[in-house]
This record gives C-alpha cells, sequence and structure tokens, in this order.
C-alpha cells in the first residue's frame, strides 16, 4: 500500500510539474488563452475575476488601462475598449485590444521566445515568407540623459486581420511579446 501511494504521489508530480512548464503560444491570432476582441465576460470567465469599469477603462477620456492579470502562474498584461454592437452603438462591455506577456515559456510556433537574442530572432524570420519591421531607439532615463541601451522592436503585421505582433527587445534579449490591433495609423 505504501508503495503505491508513493507512485502515486510521483505520477501526480510528474504531470503538474509538466502542465505548469506548459509552453504559452504567441501569434498574431492570439497569447496564451487571450484573443484580440475577445469579450469582456469570456476574459472573466479565464481569469475567474469580474472586472469594474473603473478597472477596465479612464470614464473621462474613454481611454483603455492596463490590468495585470494572472493565468495558470503566468502573468499577462491586457487592455480593453469599448464594445460597440452591429449598429455602432455602445454597449455596457468591453473587448480585448492588447495584450503583454513576458513569462520565460513563450514562444511563436517557429520557435521564438523571450530571452532569445535579437539576431537569432532575426535569422528565424528571414528564413520564413514573412514581413516583418525592425526599429531601434535609443533609450532615456527620467532626466531625459540618454542611456547607454537600446529599446528594439520586430513588428509582424498581419495586414488582412488588423493584428500585430511585437516582439520587445531590450539590450539583445527578447523581454516580451505584444499583440495588439493595429490600425495602420
Amino acid at each position: 500500500m505504501k508503495m503505491k501511494l508513493i507512485l502515486i504521489t510521483l505520477c501526480c508530480n510528474i504531470f503538474f510539474n509538466h502542465v505548469s512548464a506548459q509552453e504559452i503560444s504567441a501569434s498574431t491570432g492570439k497569447i496564451g488563452p487571450f484573443f484580440l476582441e475577445m469579450k469582456q465576460a469570456e476574459i472573466e470567465k479565464i481569469c475567474n475575476k469580474k472586472f469594474t469599469i473603473n478597472e477596465l477603462a479612464d470614464v473621462s477620456n474613454n481611454y483603455e488601462k492596463t490590468i495585470e492579470v494572472q493565468v495558470n502562474g503566468v502573468a499577462y498584461a491586457i487592455d480593453f475598449v469599448p464594445y460597440y454592437n452591429d449598429n455602432g452603438e455602445k454597449e455596457n462591455s468591453y473587448n480585448l485590444c492588447r495584450v503583454v506577456c513576458k513569462d520565460k515559456n513563450i514562444k511563436t510556433k517557429s520557435g521564438i521566445s523571450v530571452g532569445m537574442n535579437k539576431f537569432e530572432v532575426l535569422k528565424k524570420l528571414n528564413t520564413m515568407n514573412i514581413g516583418f519591421e525592425f526599429s531601434k531607439y535609443l533609450r532615456y532615463d527620467n532626466n531625459g540623459i540618454a542611456t547607454r541601451t537600446f529599446s528594439e522592436f520586430i513588428k509582424i503585421n498581419d495586414a488582412q486581420s488588423g493584428r500585430a505582433l511585437t516582439i520587445n527587445i531590450v539590450n539583445e534579449v527578447v523581454q516580451s511579446f505584444e499583440l495588439y490591433i493595429d490600425e495602420g495609423c
């Protein structure tokens, strides 16, 4: 009986360690469990939390706010925009418009992941039939003085769906993935 209990415990530990270390997918369609334009009620179900109007938007300016959430031990930053029905009328609900993830287990189908060197990322993207933009900006401190670090972005556009996936890079290392609605402005 004692041996059975040890075997069951060992199997459970292996299963739960595997589940917790699962990769999180990132694409121009979704990051983890989140899809752009996902309705507030669906997100509340995933997060097991009800959001208040004050959490979702700056009501006075009609701008979205970033909300930090945890799903299955993974941190996400999400933004909402007001939902408009087919008649163009604003409803008392919100849709997801942006999601950011910095988790070390996040990966694209091609294997690009947080922690990867930017040159590896560019090499992977150059071998694919995909359009992307690379931008590099000098970073400044709070006093406006240039630092020795750079912020770099690789933006993968999905023009047909109006979405973009940005790979955020600091000091030549991937820091996060950001999925958002790209209005082409």
